[in-house]
């Protein structure tokens, strides 16, 4: 398969992670998507895409898909030719390009014409009439541009965000405390935001840690590795991850399945 991502400008780099082109045969691969904070935008030109939620629903694409922020995993299963440009964004970084609460989005894969039915028909159209993979990069990084050229967030998200990826023991009182806001004024600008709360966004960056770290091939024995994040115990850490994943952290490491769990950042 055909993979490549182009780094985005200074500028966006405030709302995107990540924007990928890939081309392929795929047909019948499955890939498990686990939460890491943000959200996702998939123009599809190729075959159709079942989407399996956690709980077990599911159903299949046809169309571009936005996936809102996710709190638990998605298995995607690709049928015929595999062709995509996808965005991925920053866990605040989509809510100027759906312009409504993220909250309406969350634990949701929705049809882009849902979100709004014209805003990215030209885009698409204008990708869909080249075939060369970096030329539709281009042409979807300065749509990006122009879409966010003049927006605003508040300033004081960015900074939360970065707070709670980078300190697992941190609590909403003290972030209220560090930035002069009261806990109720985060918790509904985290889920306009972002579509979920401080504390959820919080545990599911842990959880990227936590993948990171069994990644490593010298790894630390899983009780250490439970205390080195501040689990209360290993039932804690064994639950959490497998909330996230749908796997224990033992049947991670022993089905060698890291590969297969999409960590995009």
């Amino acid at each position: 398969m055909d993979f490549i991502h182009q780094d985005v400008s200074p500028y966006l780099q405030q709302y995107v992670s990540a924007v990928w082109a890939s081309r392929g045969d795929q047909g019948g691969t499955k890939e498990r998507i686990v939460p890491d904070g943000g959200s996702i935008l998939i123009f599809n030109f190729g075959g159709s895409i079942t989407s399996t939620l956690s709980d077990g629903s599911c159903r299949t694409w046809t169309s571009n898909i936005f996936a809102g922020l996710m709190t638990s995993y998605i298995d995607l299963t690709y049928q015929g030719r595999f062709e995509q440009v996808g965005i991925v964004f920053k866990p605040f970084g989509a809510f100027h390009l759906v312009n409504c609460p993220m909250s309406e989005f969350l634990n949701s894969i929705v049809a882009l014409d849902l979100v709004d039915r014209y805003k990215f028909q030209q885009v698409f159209e204008t990708m869909a009439d080249t075939e060369n993979l970096r030329q539709r990069l281009s042409i979807v990084n300065a749509w990006l541009e122009k879409t966010f050229a003049g927006k605003k967030i508040e300033t004081f998200i960015p900074h939360v965000t970065s707070l709670l990826h980078d300190t697992e023991e941190i609590s909403v009182s003290e972030l209220a405390d560090n930035i002069g806001k009261t806990q109720q004024h985060i918790g509904r600008s985290f889920n306009k935001y972002t579509g979920t709360n401080p504390k959820k966004l919080q545990r599911i960056f842990r959880f990227q840690k936590v993948l990171q770290t069994l990644s490593f091939r010298q790894r630390l024995p899983l009780t250490d590795t439970a205390y080195q994040f501040n689990y209360f115990d290993q039932p804690h850490f064994n639950n959490e991850v497998k909330s996230f994943s749908g796997l224990t952290p033992s049947q991670i490491i022993k089905q060698n399945i890291l590969g297969n769990l999409r960590v995009i950042r």
